[in-house]
């Protein structure tokens, strides 16, 4: 976790993107069981942008002094979530689905 961290707080403005595997588990709605899930984030300071595998991209909107760093699909909001950089944990809404996970780096296989 404290290399999530290390990762995502430090980050010089020139840094190349920062991969996440995150696990964790999605509702559709409230009165469905959750479903595991694991995605991919992909954290890229340059661009001012967080990708999502499978459920899209935002801006980064910002980021609080505990380390949390939140995006969203600015037109309607209708994607938006956060990261923690200190826990791993991460959030992301799309719609009325919700995929709430811990995540840690990696690397890309190619």
């Amino acid at each position: 976790m404290i290399i999530v961290a290390a990762l995502i707080v430090s980050l010089p403005a020139q840094a190349k993107p920062v991969y996440l595997l995150c696990k964790g588990e999605v509702r559709l709605s409230y009165g469905h069981p959750p479903t595991p899930e694991v995605r991919s984030i992909i954290i890229d300071r340059e661009a001012g942008t967080v990708e999502v595998a499978d459920y899209g991209w935002g801006k980064i909107t910002n980021q609080d002094a505990a380390g949390i760093l939140y995006f969203a699909e600015k037109e309607n909001y209708d994607f938006r979530g956060y990261v923690n950089s200190v826990t791993g944990k991460a959030e992301v809404a799309v719609g009325g689905m919700v995929f709430q996970g811990t995540c840690q780096p990696t690397k890309p296989l190619f």
